[in-house]
């Protein structure tokens, strides 16, 4: 049989543990939502990320396409 004191003493071990269980909680559903908030920002990261990539490939290439019409016409003029 649990004596009174017994008994104080798992309560206080109980409240204690709820206590700490509670704080356990929250913590981990605040790392969810902040994991969660890092993901998405990388997400639209990549895509600006892929938008710029692209519009400097299509500068690229036009660049390269100037290259060769002025290669052409350079050519031109020394040929005549």
């Amino acid at each position: 049989m649990i004596d009174w004191v017994g008994r104080a003493c798992i309560h206080a071990y109980i409240h204690e543990l709820t206590h700490k269980y509670n704080i356990h909680t929250h913590a981990h559903v605040h790392i969810c939502v902040i994991f969660t908030q890092i993901v998405k920002r990388l997400k639209e990261e990549r895509i600006g990320f892929d938008n710029q990539l692209a519009a400097i490939e299509r500068t690229l290439k036009a660049k390269e396409k100037d290259l060769e019409e002025l290669v052409r016409y350079y050519v031109y003029l020394h040929i005549f």
